[in-house]
């Protein structure tokens, strides 16, 4: 199992936050990412998961960028996922999160509200 490690580009000036998740979102780890994800440093309309150097996805890592989405909702901005791998596109189609939240196949083809 892979550490998780997040890395964080507040306001770009492209009007987004990036959050670069890395390694596997699992049960051991889901709150990492549930912490970061409710910043306060986050400020940007637009929130951006790219999760294209993401290992593993369980349930848990599943229930963070749910709970990433509301954090997002809360303070009136939107969440944009980026996931290139085919593992990850493929739990996302399985969760149906691909029909709840934008997917980008890359952070270039992300565009603020």
């Amino acid at each position: 199992m892979a550490e998780l490690e997040l890395r964080t580009a507040s306001d770009t000036g492209q009007g987004y936050d990036v959050v670069l998740v890395r390694g596997d979102l699992d049960l051991r780890s889901h709150d990492q990412l549930r912490g970061l994800t409710g910043s306060s440093d986050l400020t940007a309309p637009l929130l951006v998961l790219d999760l294209t150097e993401l290992g593993f996805l369980d349930s848990a890592g599943i229930g963070a960028i749910a709970l990433a989405r509301r954090q997002a909702e809360e303070r009136g901005a939107e969440l944009t996922l980026v996931a290139a791998s085919p593992h990850v596109t493929k739990v996302l189609q399985v969760t149906g999160l691909d029909q709840t939240l934008r997917v980008c196949p890359s952070v270039d083809d992300v565009q603020a509200p």
